[in-house]
């Protein structure tokens, strides 16, 4: 009997395989409160160095928002920065998500007049 994971009755070709590398966080990226969000990388150990960023606003990643700051203008909700590394093997680490920032809503005020006042009519 084969030893891991079995697929369709043969070993499983991923059996023994990391899928993220072996950097690991020992302390979570910070986002600043302020915009341009500043986004730390945080602390790591067996980092090589390289490290990737990304935004989600209210859980959805941020198209193209991968930089050291971001400009939340235009948004509203919940920012959250997530960091990721390589190991020496260039492997990745899992993402790590920073604190989250509450975003002003003040576009939030319009949208509800405008579909009430649309209701009303």
């Amino acid at each position: 009997m084969p030893k891991g994971p079995v697929l369709f009755g043969l070993p499983s070709p991923f059996a023994g395989r990391r899928r993220y590398g072996k950097a690991k966080s020992t302390v979570p990226p910070v986002l600043d409160a302020s915009s341009p969000h500043g986004l730390s990388t945080g602390s790591w150990t067996g980092s090589n160095g390289t490290y990737q960023r990304r935004y989600l606003n209210n859980g959805a990643i941020i198209s193209g928002a991968t930089g050291a700051t971001f400009n939340s203008s235009g948004y509203s909700g919940n920012l959250v920065g997530q960091v990721r590394t390589f190991d020496a093997n260039g492997r990745p680490s899992r993402w790590v998500s920073s604190n989250e920032v509450t975003l002003s809503t003040a576009g939030a005020f319009s949208t509800a007049f405008s579909s009430a006042f649309e209701r009303a009519a």
